[in-house]
């Protein structure tokens, strides 16, 4: 399982709407690439925490850090990638989309469909 999967796999549990993923290897040294997802509750924004480490150490991957808990912005450093969990209104608020809006977006098809 690739970091992608892990990632999809753990956020699947607090079903997610509206996943992305930029490709940010070419502009950013530090991240191999952005994954951006919506849920509908602060409570599922915490606990995908949870879900999203399970499933990257079964993966044998872990992240080094995260913040944002009792919000409705979590953000996850997974070393060389990030995890931005937003409730739908704070992902309209921040509208983080359009600042990444010029990077590629990987095509996750075949891990949502799995």
């Amino acid at each position: 399982m690739n970091k992608l999967e892990a990632i999809i796999k753990g956020l699947k549990r607090v079903n997610p709407s509206d996943m992305v993923c930029y490709d940010s290897n070419l502009v950013n040294p530090f991240f191999e690439f952005i994954f951006v997802a919506t849920v509908d509750s602060v409570r599922q924004a915490n606990v995908s925490i949870e879900y999203i480490k399970e499933s990257l150490e079964e993966a044998g991957l872990g992240i080094k850090s995260y913040e944002g808990f009792n919000s409705g912005w979590i953000l996850i450093d997974g070393y060389d990638f990030l995890v931005h969990v937003f409730t739908e209104e704070e992902r309209q608020r921040v509208n983080v989309d359009k600042i990444y809006m010029n990077l590629e977006k990987i095509d996750l098809t075949k891990y949502i469909e799995e």
